[in-house]
């Protein structure tokens, strides 16, 4: 993509930060054995990474029901997309059950689950067997109050409003990860059990 036509005739090329600026100058001159103008490649930003950063927490409008459910803990934004279905269906829903229980046996953080918009359609359609039992995952989590279940278009207000991301990988982490805030990737397959020391006093 560095040295399609488009690129290579163009008199500007407008990237996303100084590494891609990078990227374009060396593929540039490895496929043409030529010099590259740096004057050529504009380091803008990218519109949905500035988008990201300029949204703060304090400015959001956050619906009271939420408000509630957050109150003074911190808030994991979970991200779950297709690919996990498709690639790993069962074991998918398994890690999510595992993931609320885990959650749900403690005080100190809340889900905000944002589900990829496409997820019902594609369960449908690709893995119609998961349909029923996802369907009764989404409504076990909505009526056990594990979390806020978004399911709106805002994704930047969900970005903003967590102190931290866990779940697949995909465009939202990659978004994610531009505000600085730590995020970490689950692995499907691992399976983990709530351990109660009462002698501790802890979990």
């Amino acid at each position: 993509f560095l040295i399609m036509p488009g690129i290579l005739n163009a008199d500007f090329v407008i990237t996303q930060s100084e590494i891609f600026n990078y990227a374009y100058l060396e593929a540039y001159e490895e496929h043409t054995g030529r010099r590259a103008n740096k004057k050529k490649y504009l380091a803008l930003g990218s519109p949905i990474i500035d988008k990201v950063i300029s949204t703060k927490k304090e400015n959001l409008s956050i619906p009271d029901t939420w408000k509630e459910i957050i109150a003074d803990k911190k808030t994991i934004l979970y991200n779950t997309s297709v690919q996990g279905f498709l690639n790993s269906g069962q074991k998918t829903l398994e890690k999510m059950k595992n993931v609320f229980r885990i959650f749900m046996e403690q005080d100190a953080f809340i889900l905000l689950w944002r589900p990829h918009p496409l997820s019902l359609a594609t369960i449908s359609r690709m893995t119609p067997h998961l349909l029923s039992e996802y369907k009764e995952l989404v409504d076990f989590f909505k009526n056990n109050k594990v979390g806020i279940y978004d399911d709106t278009s805002d994704v930047y207000r969900a970005i903003a409003l967590s102190d931290a991301y866990y779940g697949m990988g995909g465009s939202l982490l990659t978004m994610f990860r531009s505000s600085g805030k730590p995020a970490m990737v689950q692995a499907i397959t691992l399976i983990y059990d709530i351990i109660h020391d009462d002698s501790m006093g802890s979990t």
